[in-house]
């Protein structure tokens, strides 16, 4: 698998900037998440902050239940629709997922 890997990264430079790039978004994400929970420690206090990584584990949770599964179904089901070239079934997968989104989202 490694060997796989290694003769890719040396024939594909367009590769390496793509695995050069997401390296760094992530690490930027990551330092800024930091940043943003020392702004927030400094300005809100020990319970401030406590209560906001609360209502953000619950927005987060509430998320997840939200999509209800929709990302991984909607990628199967889009992909053999767009395998199959069948751009009627295609839309009509994206209308029932927004609609389905939507209202497990309200609810």
């Amino acid at each position: 698998m490694l060997h796989i890997l290694a003769r890719r990264v040396k024939n594909d430079r367009k590769f390496l900037s793509v695995i050069a790039i997401t390296f760094l978004t992530r690490g930027l994400m990551s330092f800024g998440a930091l940043g943003l929970n020392l702004v927030l420690a400094r300005t809100l206090g020990t319970s401030g902050l406590g209560l906001f990584m609360l209502g953000m584990s619950v927005i987060l949770g509430l998320g997840v239940l939200a999509r209800f599964g929709l990302d991984s179904a909607l990628l199967q089901f889009n992909c053999i629709a767009y395998g199959d070239l069948n751009l009627a079934r295609l839309h009509g997968i994206r209308l029932q997922s927004i609609i389905i989104g939507g209202i497990s989202s309200v609810v």
